[in-house]
This record gives C-alpha cells, sequence and structure tokens, in this order.
C-alpha cells in the first residue's frame, strides 16, 4: 500500500462513506475490519464480510464467530454479550482508522512534518473517541464521514499550496 498521508486519507473516507451508508440504511455491519477492506478496479476500497449484517432490530446471528474470529476489532459490549450496534460498528472503524495511520512509514509528499503531525494527532484523537468504552459517547458515522472529508480537504488544500 502506498504510505502516502494523502492515500490512506482515502482509503478512510472510502470505508466511512461506506459504513455511515450501512448505518443510514438501519443496518449494523458486525464485522469490520482492516482484512474485510479489499481493493477493487480503479483504486475503489470496498467494505466486504457481509455474513452478518443485520437491522438494527435484529438479533445478530452467530455473534459468538465474530468474536472468535475478530477479537482486536470487536467492541467490549459485543465481545461479552453479542450487543451489537452501529456504535460497535464505530469501534471497529476506530481500530480500523488506527491500523491505517500507525507506523512510521507514512511519508510526506506535499506536507511539513508539523502538518503531518497535527493530522494524525487529530485523527488519533477520533479514533480514541470511536473506542470509548461507553457506546453512547462514540460518535456517529455522519459526524466521522464530515471530520475525514474535512481531513481529505486540508490536505488537497496543503498539497495545491505546494505546487
Amino acid at each position: 500500500m502506498d504510505n502516502c498521508l494523502r492515500v490512506r486519507l482515502d482509503i478512510c473516507l472510502q470505508i466511512v462513506n461506506g459504513m455511515n451508508y450501512i448505518a443510514s440504511n438501519n443496518y449494523i455491519h458486525g464485522c469490520l475490519s482492516t482484512d474485510g477492506v479489499l481493493l477493487g478496479e480503479g483504486n475503489v476500497w470496498k467494505i466486504s464480510r457481509f455474513r452478518y449484517i443485520h437491522r438494527v432490530d435484529e438479533v445478530c446471528e452467530g455473534w459468538e464467530d465474530i468474536v472468535d474470529s475478530d477479537l482486536g476489532a470487536i467492541a467490549p459490549e459485543a465481545w461479552y454479550s453479542g450487543e451489537f450496534s452501529q456504535k460497535s460498528d464505530v469501534w471497529s472503524f476506530g481500530v480500523v482508522m488506527n491500523e491505517l495511520f500507525r507506523g512510521e512509514g507514512i511519508t510526506l509528499q506535499g506536507f511539513t512534518p508539523g502538518q503531518l503531525r497535527t493530522i494524525r494527532r487529530k485523527i488519533d484523537q477520533k479514533a480514541i473517541e470511536c473506542c470509548k468504552t461507553n457506546p453512547k459517547k462514540r460518535p456517529a458515522f455522519a459526524t466521522l464521514q464530515h471530520f475525514i472529508e474535512k481531513q481529505c480537504n486540508k490536505s488537497r488544500y496543503s498539497a495545491a499550496n505546494q505546487k
């Protein structure tokens, strides 16, 4: 994967757009993780692993299988009792976001070191919000989508000013 910050922001935006679409239609994915996000034609990132998707008002069937397969990306309430919700999907998205932006190998390409640190700090803070223990304190996907769009716009503005 390209280590450019702008590329990772775009991947994150595509994932949050998909998750916001799922949530806005009153569905719960239940199994979001980085290994369930696949690169499609034309650099389009697709969410997969819809085996456990269900409507908000339905009980998640087979939740024990999810917990066994994706322990690191499962919210505590889902892990302990099988209580999947849109907020447990937000937790999983926070884990995905953290995995996308971790590591020292992210290249600047159009950013100053200070700009890179600022964006990464904001992303880290948002990932922490997504992984709050109390599900009610986690942001909604629409809020996350707005946040990521804002970071993408800042990165585009930064690149334009570097030319």
